[in-house]
């Protein structure tokens, strides 16, 4: 499968050659993008993120940490 994001085209510009990248279309045809093959990653992405939320509650605040100024 080519996955490459676009291509390299050569022109001038005030009489010296440069490269372009022209990038694909998007949405990208091939292969199509089939909403059913992101069910798992993101199920998977969405209980990383619970599981961060819920353990970022027991980290101490650095705020917390440091006495006063009196």
């Amino acid at each position: 499968m080519n996955r490459s994001a676009g291509s390299y085209v050569t022109t001038t510009t005030l009489g010296e050659l440069v490269q372009a990248f022209v990038p694909h279309p998007l949405p990208p045809t091939e292969p199509a993008l089939e909403p059913g093959s992101f069910i798992d990653l993101n199920r998977h992405a969405e209980l990383a993120l619970t599981r961060l939320s819920g353990v970022s509650g027991l980290v101490p605040s650095v705020d917390r940490a440091r006495p006063c100024p009196v």
